[in-house]
C-alpha cells in the first residue's frame, strides 16, 4: 500500500504514514495502488491504471449506507403512539391513518436491520427485527379495522 498524501510504500495495516504521518487512506496527492505522483482531475492512475473514481466514490459510500437518518427509537415511538390513537378511537380515518405510519415504521426498522443498528437502550426486545414484526402486524390489524373488514363493530 502507498500513503495517498505522500507516496510512501507502507505495511498493509499502516493506520498513520511514517513519513508525513497521515492517513494513508486519506488525500489525493497520490496513487494508493502505486504511489505515483497524481493530478487533481485525474480519474485513473497512468502509471498502474487503477480507477480513481471508484474509490471516492466507495468510501463515500460506505458512510451514507452505515447510517440512516431515522433512529431506530423514532420507529419505536412512532409504533407505540399510532397503538395508542387505534385502541382510543374508533375513527376509520384515523385507523388507515395509523396503518400507513406503523407501514413506514415496518420500513425504518428494515433499515436498521440492514445496518446492524443495536436495540434500542441494549433491550434485545426493542431491536429492528422486533420494529419490523410488531409494526407489520399492527399495519395490518388497523387496516383491517379501518377498512371495516370486521364490520362496523362499536363498544
Amino acid at each position: 500500500m502507498y500513503c495517498k498524501n505522500c507516496g510512501s510504500e507502507l505495511n498493509e495495516n499502516a493506520v498513520a504514514c511514517i513519513k508525513c504521518g497521515c492517513d494513508p487512506k486519506k488525500g489525493i496527492n497520490n496513487c494508493p495502488s502505486c504511489g505515483v505522483e497524481l493530478k487533481p482531475e485525474q480519474i485513473i492512475c497512468v502509471k498502474c491504471g487503477v480507477s480513481l473514481t471508484n474509490q471516492t466514490n466507495s468510501n463515500n459510500s460506505n458512510k451514507a449506507e452505515s447510517r440512516f437518518p431515522i433512529p431506530l427509537v423514532v420507529g419505536w415511538v412512532v409504533n407505540v403512539v399510532a397503538w395508542i390513537l387505534f385502541v382510543a378511537t374508533f375513527n376509520h380515518a384515523i385507523e388507515i391513518s395509523m396503518g400507513l405510519l406503523c407501514a413506514g415504521c415496518v420500513f425504518v426498522g428494515y433499515k436498521h436491520k440492514q445496518i446492524n443498528t443495536p436495540a434500542f437502550l441494549g433491550l434485545h426486545f426493542l431491536s429492528a427485527n422486533n420494529l419490523i414484526y410488531s409494526s407489520a402486524f399492527e399495519a395490518v390489524w388497523m387496516f383491517a379495522w379501518g377498512f371495516g373488514l370486521f364490520g362496523n363493530f362499536h363498544f
